[in-house]
């Protein structure tokens, strides 16, 4: 008799669906999810696939926190054998209270986990804090927010089992908090197959070329960096196109002032997509902070040559000689970046044909699968 799992998600993720479609044919999986969707997402999606159960708990929520408050008394009530739960800023005490309890009987507790730390994530992280007007009461706020972490994480590994790390950062983070290296399983984050945007055919344009942004305009994004950067370039051969929505747009918009070369698209659905990874020539993400960053995996199947941050944690993975990292808040590294591929083809050329190998041999839902099942039964 296989295994009874438990995984514990957030919301409803589209892109989640394949990963737990193909775990269910190895286990008996039920998915708990927080909520069914944020705000600040566009999804409409099922919380319905096959192969496994899953249902969208009742929850209440105190500020960016969400307190799942049925959840122990259902995980008891199925008598599963592992529980899998994502470490998220909005189901800290729900994760918590999982895996105490999995602590106090037989229950094998794995916590999935997208955290790792730099110098530039508190700078614009969390956005709750960073929009308090009071620079003393920001900071006190950052102190507070800071310290409560660390108690919740010496709590939450004391009570773990094993580790599912988002990625290479995520395992470095989670050593450098003195969790054995034989406890972590690192799962390279995948965009599935059929959820790609569909190609395009490549319009015909005058000799520019497109720098494209796609994803939320959201300060920890750090597309004010972007726009800076290329305000400074004097050119006319080249074109900024920024897709996606947020709170920042606004700012954004006023950043880019009259600049012609720069055109804000709003929130773009996937058919709209990939006409613009069709035509764009180099993808750019200048976070500050992203526990991986799915639309780079999204921009190399297109081959796209990539410009991204140190703090992307995708890069360790996705970036083999098809693209250009550069340190975090750093305008003149994104400037220079932007002018030294959009003025050299055959630089362009070289990254776009590596970034289709970076995809085939990368972005495969198996290697997100397998460190699951090795978690599981280890």
């Amino acid at each position: 008799m296989s295994d009874k799992v438990t995984i514990y998600q957030n919301i409803i993720a589209p892109y989640r669906k394949p990963l737990f479609e193909n775990l269910g044919e190895s286990v008996d999986l039920t998915v708990y999810y927080s909520k069914s969707n944020n705000k600040d997402r566009n999804w409409n999606t099922s919380n319905k696939g096959q192969g496994y159960t899953s249902e969208v708990l009742n929850y209440i929520e105190i500020g960016p926190f969400i307190i799942n408050y049925s959840l122990l008394k259902t995980v008891w009530k199925d008598d599963t054998d592992v529980i899998i739960a994502t470490d998220t800023l909005q189901t800290v005490f729900t994760t918590v209270f999982l895996a105490l309890y999995c602590s106090l009987g037989q229950t094998k507790f794995i916590l999935w986990s997208e955290v790792f730390e730099d110098d530039h994530k508190f700078k614009r992280l969390p956005s709750m804090i960073h929009s308090i007007k009071n620079h003393r009461l920001r900071w006190v706020g950052l102190v507070f927010f800071k310290l409560f972490i660390t108690v919740y994480r010496a709590v939450l590994y004391k009570c773990t089992n094993k580790y599912l790390a988002f990625s290479e950062d995520a395992k470095e983070y989670l050593q450098s908090n003195n969790v054995a290296e034989s406890q972590i399983y690192v799962v390279n984050q995948v965009m599935p197959k059929d959820q790609i945007p569909k190609s395009k055919t490549k319009m015909e344009k005058p000799e520019e070329v497109v720098i494209l942004y796609l994803g939320y305009l959201r300060s920890v994004k750090g597309v004010d960096i972007l726009v800076k950067a290329f305000r400074m370039i004097d050119s006319d051969n080249i074109k900024l196109l920024i897709a996606g929505d947020g709170d920042q747009r606004d700012n954004l918009e006023s950043l880019a002032s009259d600049d012609e070369r720069i055109s804000f698209l709003g929130y773009v659905d996937e058919c709209e997509k990939g006409g613009l990874y069709s035509n764009a020539d180099i993808f750019v993400l200048p976070t500050f902070h992203d526990p991986w960053g799915l639309v780079v995996n999204e921009a190399v199947e297109f081959g796209l040559p990539i410009i991204l941050t140190k703090s992307a944690a995708c890069r360790q993975t996705l970036i083999q000689n098809n693209g250009l990292i550069i340190p975090t808040d750093d305008v003149h590294s994104l400037k220079s970046s932007i002018k030294l591929l959009a003025s050299n083809s055959a630089v362009r050329d070289q990254m776009s044909s590596e970034s289709k190998k970076v995809a085939s041999k990368y972005n495969q839902l198996e290697q997100e699968v397998e460190p699951f099942i090795q978690a599981i039964e280890s």
